[in-house]
């Protein structure tokens, strides 16, 4: 079972099915338990196994949004679509041994690949009942920047180990967007992205991982 001990801020500490969520240092990460062979293995082979076993999981619940966003790479022989782009970025960029144990880095995960260019998120409020409030500001100036370029906002749940996304929320020059989170989300140690696609879906933006904050009934901002 996982457990909140650092309040308004902290991290998830326990494990939710195979998945264990830290902090340290003040960053998340995310860790597997170790894995179970009865075939004998040298030291390197388990962290591998393991490295595996944390990445492939977690990658393959948000699959369908990172094939949409990545464009395909020829690599050798092989055409490689977005999912297993971002396993390869992952197991060579995202994987952080901590006492031994490799953990996920989650600030290294990339949603989508784009040129599209972001905007600036500066606040994300908890709202009440359920609801979440983005704000941005937007000052960049950009050929391919449109006034009706729509945010996605792609959020993970380490407390349960779920995705939700809530695609095209609001236009750049709305400056704000308001999102309702699944009826379950009661609490947890939420991760956020974004992710800004032109009206016409002809071209997007590389995602942007921002704060994460921690939900609990007694940390809800009720401002509007």
């Amino acid at each position: 079972m996982a457990e909140i001990k650092d309040g308004i801020l902290g991290g998830v500490h326990g494990k939710v099915g195979t998945v264990i969520g830290i902090t340290w240092r003040g960053r998340h990460f995310l860790r597997s338990l170790p894995s179970r062979s009865r075939t004998p293995a040298s030291e390197k082979q388990l962290i591998q196994r393991n490295k595996m076993r944390l990445v492939s999981p977690f990658t393959s619940k948000i699959k369908n949004l990172v094939n949409k966003y990545y464009p395909k790479k020829q690599e050798g022989n092989r055409v490689l679509n977005g999912h297993e782009q971002l396993n390869s970025h992952l197991l060579k960029e995202g994987i952080e041994t901590i006492d031994g144990v490799p953990h996920l880095a989650i600030e290294k995960v990339l949603l989508s690949l784009g040129v599209l260019p972001p905007v600036v998120i500066k606040k994300i409020n908890f709202l009440k009942d359920n609801r979440i409030k983005i704000q941005w500001e937007d000052t960049l100036k950009n050929v391919l920047i449109k006034p009706d370029d729509r945010l996605t906002i792609v959020i993970y749940n380490d407390s349960i180990d779920a995705f939700h996304i809530a695609s095209h929320l609001a236009t750049r020059q709305e400056k704000y967007a308001h999102l309702s989170l699944p009826e379950k989300w009661k609490n947890g140690n939420f991760h956020f992205w974004s992710i800004w696609e032109s009206s016409d879906n002809s071209v997007h933006s590389t995602s942007l991982y921002h704060e994460t904050i921690q939900l609990n009934p007694t940390s809800t901002n009720t401002s509007l």
